[in-house]
C-alpha cells in the first residue's frame, strides 16, 4: 500500500513540472511553431524631426528660468529683470544642435531632451531660445531654424574679470573685444600639462586695462561661463 502511494505521488510530480517533450510529439511541434513564429520589428525612432515631449509644470519653468535668464541677459546686455519666460514646452531635437545648428559645426547623432523658451524683453522683444534639459546650454533660434546673431558678452566677462581678479568692476576699463575662433578648446593659450579636446572654438578676446595701465588679455568661449587669462599682467604699451 505505501509502495503505491510512493509512485502515485511520483506520477503527480511529473505531472506538475509540465509536458514531457517527447521527440516529434505534440510539445515539440508546438515549440517549433512558436520558436517560428515571426515577430514584427520595432520601428526605429524617426530621428528626422522634432519629437514633441509635453508641457513642463511651473515649478520646471521657474527652475529653468533660474538658469537661463541670467546667461541670456548677459550675452544681450540687459538687466535679468526685463527678460521673462512666456511660453516653455519640452521638446526632444534629433541631434545635440537643440535644432538650431551652425554651419561648419559636427554635432553628436543622439536624441537630446530640452526645451523650447520664448522669452520677453522690458520693450516686448521676442527671443527663441532652445535649451539643454538642464538648461545650462542654450541657443537663440532665428526664424528659419539657424542660431540668431550674438553680441560680444562684454558686460558678462567684464563682471567674470572683476571676480577672479578681486578687484571693483569700475576698475578695469574694456579697451577692445574681438570675435575670435581657435584651433582647439585652449582658446589660444595652453598651459603646460593640460590637454585640450581638438576641436574649432569659437569665442571672444577682450583687452581690458586697469588704472595702474595694466592689460589683461581675456580669451572666453562664445557663450562665456568663465573666463581664461592669457599672459595676465601684461604691462600696456605707452602707444595706444
Amino acid at each position: 500500500m505505501k509502495r503505491g502511494w510512493f509512485f502515485l505521488g511520483i506520477g503527480l510530480l511529473l505531472a506538475s513540472c509540465g509536458p514531457t517533450v517527447v521527440p516529434g510529439g505534440v510539445a515539440e511541434e508546438s515549440a517549433r511553431s512558436a520558436i517560428a513564429t515571426p515577430v514584427s520589428p520595432i520601428a526605429a525612432p524617426d530621428v528626422t524631426t522634432e519629437v514633441p515631449a509635453g508641457k513642463p509644470e511651473p515649478n520646471q519653468v521657474d527652475a529653468l528660468s533660474r538658469v537661463v535668464l541670467p546667461n541670456l541677459a548677459a550675452e544681450l546686455d540687459v538687466e535679468v529683470t526685463d527678460l521673462r519666460v512666456v511660453a516653455a514646452e519640452a521638446t526632444t531635437w534629433p541631434d545635440a544642435s537643440l535644432g538650431c545648428p551652425q554651419e561648419g559645426y559636427d554635432y553628436a547623432q543622439m536624441l537630446t531632451p530640452g526645451w523650447r523658451l520664448v522669452v520677453v524683453d522690458a520693450d516686448g522683444v521676442e527671443y527663441v531660445v532652445h535649451a539643454s534639459e538642464d538648461g545650462e546650454h542654450f541657443v537663440r533660434c532665428g526664424v528659419d531654424g539657424a542660431p540668431a546673431p550674438t553680441s560680444a558678452p562684454e558686460t558678462r566677462v567684464h563682471l567674470l574679470l572683476a571676480e577672479t581678479l578681486e578687484m571693483r568692476v569700475d576698475a578695469l576699463q574694456l579697451v577692445s573685444v574681438k570675435a575670435e575662433t581657435w584651433s582647439d578648446a585652449s582658446l589660444g593659450c595652453p598651459q603646460p600639462g593640460m590637454v585640450y579636446a581638438q576641436v574649432v572654438t569659437p569665442g571672444w578676446r577682450f583687452i581690458f586695462e586697469d588704472a595702474q595701465g595694466t592689460r589683461y588679455d581675456v580669451r572666453t568661449t562664445e557663450r562665456p561661463t568663465s573666463v581664461v587669462l592669457c599672459e595676465p599682467g601684461e604691462t600696456a604699451p605707452d602707444d595706444p
